[in-house]
C-alpha cells in the first residue's frame, strides 16, 4: 500500500493483492518503523466508514457498502470527514507488472 498524506488529505493506493485481502474482509497494513516504536496505518472492513487514531495506529475503516463500492469501482472511492479528504484508489501499476515506487 502506498500512503500519501498532507495536513488535510490521506490517499491510499492499493495493489490487486491488497484488494483481494479486503475482499476476504482482512485488513491491509503499512508499518513505518521509527525510533522507539512504529507507526501503523490499517485499512480494514468495519461497520462504519471513517478514520480513527488509537495510539500509534491510524485506522481507515470501510463500511460494507463502501467496501463494495471499492471492489466495483474502476479507480477508487473518496470520502470527507471533518476537514480531511481521504481516498482509497487501486494502483494500476501493480496490475501491469511494474515495480511499486
Amino acid at each position: 500500500m502506498k500512503v500519501q498524506w498532507t495536513r488535510n488529505s490521506l490517499r491510499l493506493r492499493i495493489s490487486p493483492d491488497e484488494l483481494k485481502l479486503l475482499r476476504e474482509r482482512q485488513p491491509v497494513r503499512e508499518i513505518l518503523p521509527v525510533s522507539g516504536g512504529a507507526l501503523e496505518l490499517r485499512l480494514s472492513p468495519a461497520e462504519q466508514t471513517g478514520l480513527l487514531l488509537e495510539g500509534s495506529v491510524l485506522h481507515f475503516r470501510l463500511s460494507p457498502a463502501d467496501l463494495a463500492d471499492l471492489l466495483e469501482a474502476r479507480e477508487g472511492v473518496y470520502f470527507h470527514q471533518n476537514s480531511v479528504r481521504y481516498y482509497v484508489e487501486k494502483d494500476f501499476a501493480y496490475a501491469f507488472g511494474e515495480e511499486p515506487s
